[in-house]
């Protein structure tokens, strides 16, 4: 239930990457235009907040270099799995 209150940030975002061209198209077409560029950077900034919130997290060191791994390894899958599952606090 707490987070619920990121709901409106989440429902924006997803917006944003929609309206930037993210969705839809072939990889190929991703990679190859400015979406693409769009796309890539709206992850880098939430990986990178997603790293902050892990390091700074009361989990201990072997948990935390296991999720940092998981969104390091997996940007958008791992960034997603870590927010619903990840360390509190």
């Amino acid at each position: 239930m707490s987070r619920l209150h990121l709901l409106p940030a989440l429902l924006l975002t997803a917006l944003a990457v929609t309206l930037s061209g993210c969705v839809g198209g072939n990889v190929g077409d991703l990679l190859g235009s400015a979406g693409g560029g769009v796309c890539g950077l709206l992850i880098l900034i939430a990986d990178i907040w997603a790293f902050v919130k892990i390091a700074n997290s009361a989990a201990d060191t072997g948990s935390k270099l296991l999720w940092a791994a998981l969104v390091f390894f997996f940007p958008v899958g791992g960034l997603l799995i870590w927010y619903f599952f990840g360390p509190k606090g």
